[in-house]
């Protein structure tokens, strides 16, 4: 339940620190829960951010974007513009030629089929469970990362 703000908050120590070759991010849908009160003008600010600390400190970090899957009942209510944020890291990714690994399209099919169908796989409307994450998840991104055209 962490967004964007806490990412920039915890960067140095939880990402930066650590030197790493890779980063993968993804705060659109908890920057779009609205108790946190994050713009997505705000969101990209800080996303930017992010992208430019991690890069000032390591050059040849790669990051990587995400967009997860779709929030259903209350967690859908809770994050009303989803879309916008979602949006706006399709955008960041384009601008900055960064790799996006974007889920949504898949959980859509699956939400297209019928919603007792998505709630097997995401039970509590907002987690993927583990057979998701094994059977989906996983394999999308490696599909991604092996496919990708590193800049």
């Amino acid at each position: 339940a962490m967004w964007s703000t806490w990412g920039v908050q915890h960067l140095e120590d939880s990402v930066i620190s650590k030197k790493p070759d890779a980063v993968l991010m993804e705060f659109s849908m908890n920057d779009a829960f609205l108790d946190y009160k994050t713009s997505v003008a705000l969101a990209r600010l800080n996303l930017n951010y992010m992208i430019d600390r991690i890069k000032l400190y390591g050059p040849d970090c790669e990051v990587i974007l995400q967009i997860m899957n779709i929030p259903v009942n209350i967690h859908a209510k809770q994050r009303p513009e989803l879309r916008k944020y979602n949006k706006m890291y399709r955008q960041v990714a384009k601008r900055r030629k960064l790799l996006l690994i974007d889920h949504y399209p898949h959980w859509k099919k699956i939400l297209d089929t019928g919603k007792a169908a998505y709630l097997k796989l995401v039970p509590d409307g907002i987690h993927p469970g583990v057979q998701a994450a094994r059977e989906i998840i996983a394999p999308f991104i490696l599909q991604r990362l092996e496919g990708a055209k590193l800049p």
